[in-house]
């Protein structure tokens, strides 16, 4: 299943999609100011559910974060991402995105980080078999770990995918 994503706009419509963004009645935003230096931060924060859209006046624009969650938002209130979510389910949150952005700016955007799971049943606790069971992908070891009160989580960073 698919679950975080970062999406870029464009640079060439990146004037016409801030303009678009700030004037979007469904969209809150706000600017960060630096309270020991007095410095506001030149970049544009704001939410679309659990959605975040960053506008970086030198770079570009980004939203950002869980399509899973946004669905289960959408549709129950609840930032959650450990339930199932189908091929429909992403059509039917792109849709969402589709009327909130508008389809014509979304056809300009690229995905620049892609996340994705799978729920299977095992006999194990799934932290254990996480620890033993996940050795490498693609011959590489993961390059980052963590581990709280929830579990156990490996990423393997990868570039170029295609």
């Amino acid at each position: 299943m698919i679950d975080f994503v970062k999406i870029v706009f464009d640079k060439s419509y990146k004037e016409e999609m801030r303009s678009l963004l700030l004037s979007n009645e469904f969209l809150d935003f706000i600017k960060t100011l630096h309270l020991t230096t007095g410095v506001i931060d030149d970049s544009t924060r704001g939410k679309f559910n659990n959605l975040d859209i960053l506008i970086y006046p030198q770079r570009e624009i980004q939203i950002k974060n869980s399509l899973h969650s946004l669905y289960n938002s959408i549709k129950t209130s609840e930032n959650i991402n450990y339930n199932d979510f189908t091929l429909s389910n992403i059509k039917e949150v792109l849709k969402s995105l589709e009327n909130a952005f508008g389809k014509e700016y979304l056809q300009h955007t690229y995905l620049t980080q892609l996340e994705f799971g799978f729920n299977i049943e095992l006999p194990i606790k799934a932290t254990d078999f996480v620890w033993e069971y996940i050795l490498t992908y693609k011959n590489n070891q993961h390059n980052y770990s963590m581990s709280d009160r929830k579990g156990y989580i490996k990423k393997f960073g990868i570039v170029n995918l295609i």
